[in-house]
């Protein structure tokens, strides 16, 4: 009941504001506090939500609930969705390392769709190929040319070679009674229709935000989905990021611990980057870096240096989240080729002394696809610290490790401040390690922490 209310709330606050004015970005551009309040209502991983039975529930129910089009601009936001599959089962102790690659997966497929769509070209090309023989001796294959001596001489030395052959064949206990054999082929009538299609598309992605993801089983397999959505508001604290500036976006938000999931078993549902204010008003970029390791080694220490090294492996991921909000360049090129073949011909098979004829209609349908995808982003890693780690294994014992990174103006700041006064170090991080619990069920999906009007 609340959460229908909550949903109804929210819904009502994107609806009005479809009419509002956007907002300028050459003085402080703050948001209506009821803006804010809605869209951390829907980044809150906090909060607690429903599991959608299929990912492409979860991208319907999104777009009903917002009234939203994906690949459509709305008020001057657009959204996407993409999905990807995890490449082994929850009882797998890779599971942890194969959720963690599908989300990126699903993440590229949706960078993919837009790069294709705003930068693509295509080229296609069509051929068609026909043939018919309706000779009346069409089915008779020629004679073949009488041989001269010399191929005359060759033949006997060959079926003689072969005889000997046959000989020492059978005394092994070899059947050599089929013997050496030659085919000829007459084909009667051809179709070949080809149609080939390349695609390519080179461009850079900058202000992508990830607002929620879901994790839904899929017969023996578990499906990953992203929603995203890109706006100007998100392009340009993009651009504020990658110049280490203060962003005039502004708008009245929370501490960012409130964001995080309540409890360590809310992590297992969260991936990627939120966009979420602080309490100070700015902008500020969470990244959930995950990774998986396996205790195999009766040796303590060769498992834990084993979680410390999944640890490195979460912060890498993480890091790469933020970079790729900030700027991505992306190419592809596709491939693909459908064709039909069509075949009636005539087999004529000699062997020693013996000539055999069948005919036979050919029917195949081609289809070959292939694609290449490379991308590149970088940016400095001044501005982001650690959050939160965290670890847990799931209820299968599938151990989990994690870590919140956090992009912020204020962390630039007050990297600067050291620099400049190298004064004594004045670390505030804090190892909030929290008792290992067993997860809920694998499926689930993140939380909202975000309002559309937020971006």
């Amino acid at each position: 009941m609340f959460k229908n209310l909550k949903l109804l709330s929210i819904c009502a606050i994107f609806a009005m504001s479809l009419c509002a004015n956007e907002v300028t970005t050459s003085s402080v551009a703050e948001i209506p506090a009821n803006e804010v309040e809605a869209q951390n209502a829907m980044s809150d991983a906090s909060a607690q939500d429903i599991t959608p039975k299929s990912i492409e529930d979860f991208f319907d129910e999104f777009a009903n609930e917002y009234g939203i089009s994906y690949g459509e601009s709305i008020n001057g936001k657009t959204f996407f969705s993409a999905k990807a599959t995890a490449v082994v089962g929850n009882s797998d102790a890779d599971f942890a390392k194969a959720l963690s690659i599908a989300y990126n997966e699903a993440f590229l497929n949706l960078q993919i769709d837009f790069i294709r769509d705003t930068y693509g070209k295509q080229a296609a090309q069509t051929l068609r190929k026909t043939f018919s023989d309706n000779s009346t001796n069409a089915k008779e294959f020629e004679k073949l040319p009488p041989e001269g001596v010399f191929s005359q001489l060759l033949t006997k030395i060959s079926e003689l070679a072969g005889a000997k052959l046959d000989e020492m064949l059978a005394d092994l206990g070899v059947d050599a009674q089929k013997g050496i054999s030659d085919e000829r082929k007459k084909i009667l009538m051809a179709e070949n229709l080809v149609k080939n299609i390349q695609i390519t598309a080179m461009g850079q992605i900058s202000g992508l935000v990830p607002i929620q993801t879901a994790v839904t089983k899929d017969g023996s397999t578990y499906d990953i989905g992203v929603i995203a959505v890109m706006s100007e508001k998100t392009v340009q604290i993009a651009r504020d990021i990658k110049f280490n500036r203060k962003s005039n976006i502004q708008g009245k938000g929370k501490k960012i611990q409130e964001f995080l999931p309540a409890k360590n078993e809310g992590f297992l549902d969260e991936f990627g980057i939120r966009l979420v204010y602080d309490e100070n008003g700015e902008p500020v970029i969470l990244s959930y870096g995950r990774w998986g390791y396996v205790k195999n080694s009766s040796d303590e220490y060769v498992n834990k240096r084993q979680k410390d090294i999944a640890q490195k492996q979460a912060v890498a991921q993480a890091d790469a989240a933020i970079s790729e909000f900030v700027a991505l360049s992306l190419s592809l090129k596709e491939n693909s080729q459908s064709a039909k073949e069509v075949e009636h011909a005539l087999t004529q098979l000699i062997t020693s002394g013996n000539t055999q004829e069948s005919e036979k209609v050919a029917k195949n349908i081609i289809d070959i696809a292939s694609s290449e995808i490379k991308t590149n982003s970088n940016m400095k890693l001044k501005g982001i610290k650690t959050l939160k780690k965290w670890a847990i294994a799931d209820k299968n014992g599938i151990e989990n490790v994690g870590v919140v990174r956090f992009y912020s103006y204020s962390n630039v700041k007050n990297t600067d401040e050291i620099l400049n006064t190298q004064s004594g170090k004045n670390s505030k991080n804090e190892a909030s390690k929290k008792a290992v619990k067993k997860s809920h069920d694998i499926s689930n999906k993140s939380n909202m922490v975000n309002d559309l009007n937020d971006f």
